[in-house]
């Protein structure tokens, strides 16, 4: 499900830009992030902000915060591309030949695994874990909209629509991609990038960004 998500309209996109270029006479570089990671909202593929919220809501409702994902997602090996890891690539990639008419993967450089960050996850928020409880997001999530009014209202938060916190359907394919998601990042190396962040740490950046910026508790 997650390597679905939009993948025939970016290839629709490739195959654009490759038969301009040919005709106008342009180099371009194509970049291949996996699920990028930062502060969104409104976004149809965040991550972040929808496990803040379920981490939010959780709290609220005085449960220790269970992975909602698949047991076999819990062990398996994941990626993710910081959103300032792919701001440098772009930067990158627009100033350097060895980057033009080329294909890159771009990710942290890493790999995680839920059962090793959901402990740091569950303290950024103070809370207890318990073990994995595989649920849908997108349904245990759809009548919590009161909820986080009254989170918003007793924590002064910005007035973010629950509308537009997170689409849980694309958490929910995340959460049970149950086997290992590992791309090479080798080629990008040896054409020169060399931006990278450990994956926790990229994960509790943001969430501490999240919260400064009040847009969670």
């Amino acid at each position: 499900m997650r390597a679905s998500w939009g993948l025939s309209s970016y290839n629709d996109q490739e195959d654009l830009l490759w038969e301009q270029a040919e005709r106008d006479r342009f180099s371009w570089t194509v970049l291949r992030p996996d699920g990028v990671i930062g502060p969104s909202i409104g976004s149809p593929m965040n991550m972040l902000t929808g496990l803040a919220s379920f981490a939010s809501i959780s709290r609220e409702l005085c449960v220790p915060l269970r992975f909602p994902g698949s047991l076999g997602a819990w062990s398996a090996l994941h990626q993710m591309t910081d959103a300032g890891v792919l701001a440098e690539a772009v930067l990158w990639s627009l100033t350097t030949k060895t980057a033009r008419n080329e294909i890159f993967n771009v990710t942290n450089g890493d790999n995680f695994r839920w059962q090793h960050l959901w402990s740091e996850i569950a303290e950024f928020f103070d809370m207890p874990t318990a073990t994995p409880q595989p649920m849908l997001l997108s349904e245990q999530m759809s009548d919590k909209a009161s909820i986080w009014e009254r989170i918003v209202k007793k924590n002064k938060l910005q007035a973010t629509p629950w509308a537009e916190i997170a689409a849980w359907p694309f958490l929910d394919g995340w959460l049970n991609t149950d086997f290992d998601m590992v791309q090479s990042t080798i080629k990008i190396r040896c054409a020169g990038f060399t931006g990278c962040i450990d994956t926790h740490e990229s994960i509790m950046q943001h969430l501490g960004h999240l919260r400064e910026y009040r847009l969670i508790p």
